[in-house]
């Protein structure tokens, strides 16, 4: 049977991007002695990055790599660690290439697995601190590229004896890295800001215990004023009071003549009304009465006649 062919796995585009990045700013491996003991070249976190992604990610292959160029013990937990950090800033490349720059321009010191095991995360935890007073970084323009020399390592040079001296704190022989030198400078000022917040507030409590003891006697000043306008407010009340039953009174009076004076025409157009009706009346019966009156006359007449001729 024909072996079976391995399907390579395409690379993504932010992974390129970095190998690109490593591949021009950290190639410069040191070369081995005759004697094929390792040279004393400053390990630095991007020439362990370049070694991983140069072996397909080989967590195995870059600890071999890494120690037999740089001479130091690695473990795969160092390397995954460090990848990791990595990882951390690949969403965005364009917003956090200062920090993959700083990432990668920081010394590789591999720490005991049993003592700290993920040194950045104790710094992570730490920097907590306001946005006012942690906004040092600067941020890239969204139009630069990780290709271009703007992600340029900040420092390749092995530092001096002097520089090296002074980097070294009372917390043992441990060498601050940029990031810690980072925290420090930021911790300062949270530690100015607090001081200054303080001072305010105090001061603000100065005030309010100042104005405090004038507060008695504008609080009976005040309770006077809320006596006298309630007082008023109820006088008020009292005026409103009497002057509805005035109006009401006088709105009552002036219905009552209005009521006797329509009463009063009512009864006169009553009297016409009767009057006329009995005008009418007794026209109509004189009317009647005449009529009743020719009819009888004619009557009479017509009797007559009759009489004549019987005779």
């Amino acid at each position: 049977m024909p072996k079976k062919v391995k399907r390579c796995m395409p690379i993504k585009t932010e992974e390129t991007k970095i190998f690109k990045f490593l591949k021009k700013h950290y190639s410069d491996f040191p070369q081995s002695e005759s004697d094929g003991t390792p040279t004393n070249k400053l390990c630095l976190k991007g020439h362990v990055l370049l070694v991983y992604l140069q072996n397909q990610s080989s967590p195995a292959i870059t600890v071999r790599q890494v120690s037999s160029l740089f001479g130091i013990t690695v473990t795969k937990l160092h390397i995954l660690e460090l990848v990791r950090n990595l990882n951390k800033y690949k969403s965005n490349l364009s917003k956090n290439l200062p920090l993959i720059n700083q990432l990668c321009s920081e010394i590789f010191r591999p720490l005991p697995t049993a003592t700290a095991s993920n040194p950045d995360s104790t710094i992570n935890n730490a920097t907590s601190v306001p946005q006012t007073l942690t906004a040092e970084v600067p941020s890239a323009s969204s139009n630069s590229s990780i290709d271009g020399d703007d992600m340029a390592p900040r420092s390749l040079i092995p530092p001096t004896e002097e520089s090296s001296a002074c980097s070294y704190i009372l917390r043992g022989n441990v060498k601050m890295t940029p990031r810690e030198k980072t925290l420090k400078r930021r911790l300062s000022l949270l530690s100015q800001f607090r001081r200054d917040e303080k001072c305010k507030y105090r001061k603000t409590v100065a005030d309010l215990k100042s104005k405090s003891n004038f507060q008695p006697k504008l609080i009976k000043t005040l309770k006077r004023t809320i006596r006298r306008q309630r007082v008023r407010i109820t006088a008020l009340k009292n005026e409103i009071k009497e002057f509805r039953v005035e109006a009401r009174v006088k709105q009552c009076a002036k219905m009552k003549l209005l009521y006797l004076k329509e009463r009063k025409k009512n009864q006169e157009l009553l009297k016409q009304l009767k009057k006329s009706h009995s005008q009418k009346e007794v026209a109509e019966r004189d009317e009647l009465i005449h009529f009743l009156q020719n009819e009888k006359l004619l009557l009479e007449e017509r009797l007559e006649e009759l009489e004549e001729d019987k005779n």
